[in-house]
């Protein structure tokens, strides 16, 4: 029998190795129903072969394969031999053992390929989540239940109506979920090994719903210039929404003394990179940026020089420069009110002070050579070449590269201008009033 088994593991090999080729090779001569029908089968094939993969997990664990080669358990085994990422490893361990032990219905709908494995896994996490006084039969209702809306609502579906199973077994235990739920609370951090890293955060239903209200206005989109449509996607106008609440916080002074010190980010790089942009700063948990990224966060941000032996060893530290006090901060506030890309409407709350020419070029730290920018645009003058410098009336205006405008002609914010004189009208003895 076992023969039999290892003929047709063979085969599965060379037909999918075949398929793959050809697949390759001559895709184009198939017609738009033939391409249709072949993605809706290879999504069962896929679903098969996972449960299959499961199914052998389970054979390796049962005869402690694991220890053979040193490893203390099955999820070592799959992070070490088949170089799973954590995460994954222990995935799959909960799927192979929830599909043996308490959802073996389910498991024989995987193996089939009526349920995609995203399903598969929403339905044993919900049997699994269910109270402890549920009976095993009202586990199996659930089960059998969401079995059979599979075969129309996918699995962020299943789990919503995981929910209100849930609370139709314990009508009276919403006090007790809503504590499970702050138990699993966590963040996480993993690094992408690709300039960029993942935040994963996970918390209650009420909380998220706090932080949505928090990014809602913030994350609108904000429209280009001469009008042009936000180029950035929502997920991206959601991840600056958050970084400009993080930073908001930052400039407040917000959050818990460490060491005596606020909350700061420490970068360490060499004068070079901070004045040409080229080369690299290391953070104090070991993230490389870029010179550029140095140069944007130098505008608004404490610099303290740290002199270095040949050796890299601390030789002397002079004082902080503060790029802008306190004092300059209300000035700046008072002359601008918010954001001066000509076409932002942000307030000053969410926004920095821009040194016209850089801090790393030797701007000065003066009121007329700082200007106020939310973080969204200041990236964009950085990044795009545009220029800025005070205008006639003292307030700062934009030059735009010359793919925008070949004559680069000036800009002005003529929205908190116009928000200014509106104010004096109403009220002749509104300070700031044009």
């Amino acid at each position: 029998m076992g023969g039999d088994l290892i003929e047709a593991y063979a085969a599965m090999k060379a037909a999918t190795s075949a398929f793959t080729t050809l697949l390759n090779e001559s895709a184009w001569q198939l017609s738009d129903g033939e391409v249709a029908g072949m993605t809706r089968g290879h999504h069962v094939v896929e679903a098969q072969q996972t449960a299959a993969s499961l199914r052998l997990l389970s054979e390796v664990e049962s005869r402690s394969i694991p220890t053979t080669v040193g490893a203390p358990n099955l999820r070592a085994w799959l992070i070490r031999i088949l170089h799973m990422s954590p995460q994954l490893a222990g995935e799959r361990i909960r799927m192979m053992q929830r599909l043996s032990e308490q959802c073996r219905d389910t498991g024989a709908a995987f193996t089939a390929g009526t349920v995609s494995y995203e399903q598969a896994r929403a339905i044993t996490g919900v049997v699994a989540g269910l109270p402890k006084k549920a009976s095993f039969q009202a586990k199996a209702d659930a089960e059998t239940f969401l079995l059979a809306q599979s075969g129309t609502f996918n699995a962020h579906d299943l789990r919503r109506m995981g929910k209100r199973i849930d609370a139709c077994i314990d009508p009276d235990g919403t006090l007790d979920r809503e504590e499970i739920a702050r138990e699993r609370r966590g963040c996480n951090i993993r690094d992408n090994h690709d300039g960029t890293q993942t935040l994963s955060w996970r918390d209650t239903d009420e909380n998220i719903a706090l932080v949505k209200a928090a990014m809602s206005a913030i994350s609108a989109p904000q429209p280009g210039p001469d009008g042009a449509k936000d180029p950035r996607v929502p997920q991206v106008r959601r991840a600056d929404a958050m970084l400009d609440l993080i930073a908001q916080a930052l400039r407040k002074g917000r959050g818990p003394r460490a060491r005596g010190e606020r909350p700061r980010l420490v970068i360490t790089a060499t004068a070079e990179t901070l004045r040409t942009g080229a080369g690299f700063g290391t953070t104090a948990s070991g993230e490389e940026l870029s010179g550029h990224a140095l140069q944007r966060i130098a505008c608004d941000a404490d610099l303290i020089a740290v002199i270095m032996t040949k050796d890299k060893a601390p030789l002397e530290m002079g004082r902080r420069v503060r790029t802008v006090t306190p004092s300059q901060w209300i000035a700046l506030v008072a002359r601008d009110t918010g954001c001066q890309f000509h076409d932002c409407t942000r307030p000053a709350e969410f926004c920095i002070a821009h040194h016209f020419p850089s801090w790393a070029e030797g701007g000065r730290t003066d009121v007329d050579k700082m200007g106020l920018f939310c973080e969204h645009h200041h990236v964009v003058i950085h990044r795009d070449g545009w220029d800025v410098e005070l205008g006639p009336d003292r307030r700062p205006q934009l030059r735009p590269p010359t793919w925008i405008d070949p004559e680069r002609n000036f800009l002005t914010n003529t929205y908190w201008r116009t928000q200014r004189a509106m104010k004096g009208a109403l009220d002749p003895d509104v300070p700031g009033r044009d």
